[in-house]
């Protein structure tokens, strides 16, 4: 795949080693390598380069370079950067930014605005190939002001999203904590977790963002499973896919893994002759449905009622006409191996690998109720009397939040030092109560502060004992 082997001889046996192997740095292939030889020169199929590298005649060297190319105009120019092309997209929004990462770039695309036009150019481009990142993220997790990308041995934790095109905060290899990983293939997030998933089974759930290799996981799941892929949170349902052996979707409340119980909801499979899961990639929920990424019949299976899914009768077949098609095709009403979901406010967008390798959009209206819906979410930050108050030896504290981002929460007495840490974590919009306990603490006047996007509110609480 990274080399054309020379032998100036024929070979006679498989002992018999070539003479040099062709290294040229611009040499990329991937499923289609094929050289020959015609009218005296060599022909080289450069597939991820997208040209063909042509050679005077057999080379002699390993650093001898092709003397032309057929398809762009240097063997340094990949056209397929002219149109913004992207293998493996994975995508994720928090509703006012577009990211997407990309194993076999190795790169990073940011996008100010969800508003597209094909082929639209990022407004940034990362590049994580360079020697002090060296990454290929498989997955992303976008969730208040955090993006974890990670992939094969590493994590990549950016505190916030790199507009100007910083690398990570923190880069962590091979294990945090006692969850150590040969192949991370999973990440989501939300209010309650980091989830990162090694493709071999386990999955390890995070309370705080990990900034160290020492850090531990708040609980390790082991799945049974040996071909984890993508996952998704919606702050309701976890799901991770495998894809497989026995394809299968796991569904995991995230209240039952708050309180410890690692015994999926549901466990999604269907193994019929003419309507099966081949090769699923991911799946995700949203408002109640399910859509899973049926990559290997180039179609998308969803389900109005996740409560309904594996059911036939009530199934909804994208990219295809019926649930048996197995056809892949490019096209405005077909779908070529989709991989990747991500949904957000009535638009669901589709990432297709090889051999597309497209991010198409499905759309539809969607009502909402300011009674019922709009009207739960507070509009405004607010920070409440603690409760008790005096209290000893614990209260309660409780805060909204009119919108997700990034939430912080400390005690600090009055000189100003910091006593506590109670939230650091990225929290949807709403109403949360948190438990400061202070059996610990002398008597006294304290502070408690919180932090959002929105600016800081603190009050005074008084512990007597």
């Amino acid at each position: 795949m990274s080399s054309v082997y020379v032998w100036d001889q024929m070979p006679t046996s498989s002992a018999d080693d070539p003479d040099f192997a062709l290294r040229d740095p611009f040499y990329s292939n991937g499923d289609a390598p094929d050289v020959t030889f015609a009218g005296g020169k060599l022909f080289v199929n450069n597939y991820n380069g997208n040209n063909v590298q042509v050679y005077d005649g057999i080379p002699s060297l390993a650093s001898d370079s092709p003397s032309f190319v057929i398809g762009s105009e240097s063997n340094s120019h990949n056209t397929l950067n002219d149109i913004n092309y992207i293998q493996n997209p994975v995508m994720a929004t928090n509703g006012d930014i577009f990211v997407v990462t990309s194993d076999f770039d190795r790169s990073l695309w940011i996008w100010n605005s969800l508003e597209f036009e094909s082929g639209m150019a990022p407004d940034v481009k990362i590049d994580l190939a360079v020697q002090d990142i060296d990454a290929a993220p498989w997955d992303n997790a976008l969730f208040g002001d955090y993006l974890v990308a990670a992939g094969k041995r590493k994590v990549l934790v950016w505190e916030s999203v790199p507009m100007n095109g910083e690398g990570p905060d923190y880069i962590l290899e091979n294990s945090i904590g006692s969850f150590s990983f040969e192949e991370i293939r999973g990440v989501a997030m939300d209010s309650e977790f980091l989830y990162l998933a090694d493709k071999y089974g386990k999955i390890a759930l995070f309370s705080e963002v990990p900034d160290s290799g020492s850090d531990e996981p708040d609980l390790i799941i082991e799945t049974g499973y040996n071909s984890l892929n993508l996952m998704h949170s919606d702050g309701t349902y976890l799901s991770a896919v495998n894809q497989e052996g026995n394809p299968a979707v796991l569904l995991y409340k995230v209240s039952d893994l708050k309180s410890g119980n690692t015994v999926p909801y549901k466990n999604i499979s269907v193994n019929e002759q003419d309507f099966r899961l081949n090769l699923p990639a991911s799946a995700i929920t949203f408002n109640g449905s399910i859509a899973i990424a049926n990559t290997g019949n180039s179609s998308l299976f969803l389900w109005e009622d996740l409560e309904d899914a594996g059911s036939r009768e009530s199934v909804i077949v994208l990219g295809k006409d019926d649930p048996e098609s197995t056809d892949a095709e490019i096209g405005r009403n077909s779908l070529f191996n989709p991989a990747s979901l991500y949904y957000y406010e009535g638009k669901l967008w589709v990432g297709e690998v090889k051999f597309s390798s497209r991010i198409v959009q499905y759309s539809h209206d969607v009502s909402t109720s300011s009674e019922t819906e709009i009207g739960d979410i507070p509009r405004m930050m607010e920070l409440d009397q603690n409760y008790p108050n005096p209290f000893n030896p614990s209260t309660t504290i409780s805060f909204r939040t009119s919108e997700t981002g990034m939430v912080t929460l400390e005690v600090f007495d009055m000189s100003g030092r910091k006593i506590s840490t109670l939230v650091n974590w990225p929290k949807a919009a709403g109403e949360y109560n948190v438990v400061f306990e202070a059996s610990g603490l002398s008597s006294g006047i304290y502070l408690y502060r919180l932090t959002t996007r929105a600016g800081q509110l603190t009050n005074k609480m008084i512990l007597l004992k």
